[in-house]
C-alpha cells in the first residue's frame, strides 16, 4: 500500500521544522508557540518577551529555513538516485 502524498509531504515538513531545534532554536520555538500553542502573534511575543514584528520576522525566516531544508533534501535524494543507476549501468556494462 503506496503512503499517501499528503502523508509524506506532513512528514517531511515534521522532520524539517524539527531539524530547526539544531542551531535555529528559536524559529522552532516560535513555530511551536504559533501553531501547535495556537498563541498568536502577540502571545508569542510576550512569552518569548520579543516584539511582535520580531516574531512575524522569525515565522518568515522559519519558512525559509524549512523551504532550503526540504530543498537541500531533494537534492540529496536526487544526488543518490543518480548515483544508484550510475553503478547500476556500470555493473550491466561488466
Amino acid at each position: 500500500m503506496a503512503i499517501p502524498v499528503e502523508d509524506e509531504e506532513a512528514a517531511l515538513t515534521d522532520e524539517a521544522v524539527r531539524a530547526l531545534k539544531l542551531g535555529k532554536g528559536h524559529l522552532f520555538l516560535t513555530l511551536e508557540c504559533i501553531y501547535l500553542k495556537d498563541l498568536g502573534i502577540s502571545a508569542t511575543a510576550q512569552r518569548m518577551q520579543r516584539a511582535p514584528s520580531t516574531i512575524k520576522a522569525q515565522l518568515e525566516q522559519a519558512d525559509h529555513a524549512i523551504a532550503a531544508w526540504l530543498e537541500a533534501r531533494a537534492e540529496e535524494h536526487e544526488r543518490k538516485r543518480v548515483a544508484a543507476r550510475v553503478s547500476e549501468a556500470k555493473a550491466k556494462a561488466l
